[in-house]
């Protein structure tokens, strides 16, 4: 039975009747104790269960967020969502975020469902998966392919000034037998003008160069130099060995210059293609996300790589996405991270905000008033001005008067 406390927990095998649909609760198995047990992934934000349409049979993702999260600013990027829903390895975006405004009824029964997104459940694994188990192995065509389509879709944000801000292996989803990817969890994307999020992205361990905002456009630049070389390396061993979990790199090497495993990293993929490893240099040594290389260069040293002769054919080189008709920032706009910042005190969540307001401009009845007291100020100045030219002039005089005597004395005595 769903609880109507803090937190939606269904059982496993339950129905949710919800935005006009009505699913089932996969549950974890379905005979025994863990067929009432529902299947969910419980992250640090959300915990996420399989539901499935009774109608149809297909799978869907709702995405539920616990309560210290649940605030406006997740449906900000629903038309961004949108325009990206119909481009292949975007379908997690073909979202419907229960709202008050829209869904009321389903809110009745289940209030803790507020802001909480229903969406394609994308089938495959997350990369961090994959890298988890370092026995885990890729063919060189699997480990190409891969890395080359994560590349083609980081491009389209890239080439339209926007941002993932939190790509990491937990966000790309690779089904490796069909060799696709996609990605998933947009709730902190960038955009020009973007209103901000609830929480100011941070980025990923192994995935950053610092534990700093990653609210830009260029946010993506260096998690896709690490994604790239996983993927490209995860068909070697050594490098395979080397895995800190589930990541290749942990925050500790990406805040050191030059840690055993970027050498390796780097000598692997310049072994590759000199063009790789030059590129991964290059990510590695840059003091912010904006010097790093950009996806286009990636796609380009992808396609030499490989001996292609040109870039292929892509409909996702026609993809645009109107920002135009995006949200844009309000005049005031508040900033909660999620944790203090090095050197930032340990205030809790709610004092570390910082608020964005213009200068306001004063009241009318303020304007008309202040105009006198201006127009008293410029007169009182110029009378100044007057004044001090009037005291310099007769003060001139008086000195040429003394010298004309001074002259007329002296000739007298000659």
């Amino acid at each position: 039975m769903l609880s109507l406390g803090m937190t939606f927990n269904p059982m496993g095998n339950e129905e949710v009747r919800l935005a006009g649909y009505t699913f089932r609760v996969r549950a974890l198995s379905q005979k025994g104790v863990l067929a009432n047990k529902a299947m969910r992934v419980v992250g640090g934000r959300a915990q996420v269960y399989q539901l499935i349409d009774l109608h149809t049979g297909q799978l869907y993702a709702l995405k539920v967020m616990l309560p210290a999260f649940r605030k406006p600013q997740l449906v900000r990027n629903r038309e961004l969502l949108s325009q990206l829903a119909h481009l292949p390895g975007y379908e997690a975006c073909k979202q419907v975020y229960v709202t008050q405004e829209e869904h009321s009824s389903d809110l009745v029964r289940y209030p803790n469902l507020l802001f909480a997104s229903l969406m394609p459940w994308i089938g495959g694994v997350n990369w961090a998966t994959v890298i988890s188990n370092w026995s885990s192995v890729l063919d060189d065509e699997t480990s190409w392919e891969i890395a080359y389509q994560l590349v083609r879709l980081v491009r389209v944000l890239e080439r339209n000034g926007i941002s993932h801000c939190d790509l990491s292996g937990g966000n790309v989803m690779v089904n490796l037998g069909a060799r696709r990817v996609s990605l998933i969890d947009f709730d902190e994307v960038y955009w020009p003008g973007a209103p901000v999020p609830a929480v100011i992205p941070t980025g990923t361990p192994g995935y950053r160069r610092r534990v700093e905002s990653q609210w830009e456009g260029s946010s993506d630049r260096f998690s896709t130099a690490v994604l790239v070389g996983e993927m490209l390396g995860w068909r070697d061993e050594r490098v395979r060995s080397k895995s800190s979990g589930d990541s290749f790199f942990t925050d500790e090497d990406c805040n050191s210059r030059d840690p055993e495993k970027f050498r390796l990293m780097g000598q692997f993929l310049h072994s590759l293609y000199p063009d790789l490893g030059t590129l991964f240099e290059r990510a590695w040594q840059a003091p912010s996300n904006d010097f790093c290389p950009t996806v286009e260069e990636w796609r380009a040293a992808l396609v030499a790589a490989r001996g292609w002769q040109a870039l292929p054919i892509d409909p996702l080189d026609h993809s645009r996405i109107d920002v135009s008709i995006l949200p844009k920032l309000q005049p005031a706009e508040t900033l909660v991270r999620p944790y203090p910042m090095p050197g930032a005190s340990s205030l809790p969540t709610e004092a570390l905000q910082r608020t964005y307001k213009p200068e306001p401009a004063p009241p009318p009845q303020m304007r008309q008033a202040t105009r006198p007291v201006k127009s008293r100020r410029k007169r009182a100045g110029r009378l100044n001005l007057a004044n001090s030219i009037a005291i310099t002039i007769a003060t001139l005089s008086i000195g040429a008067l003394l010298v004309g005597m001074f002259f007329l004395i002296f000739n007298a005595g000659h």
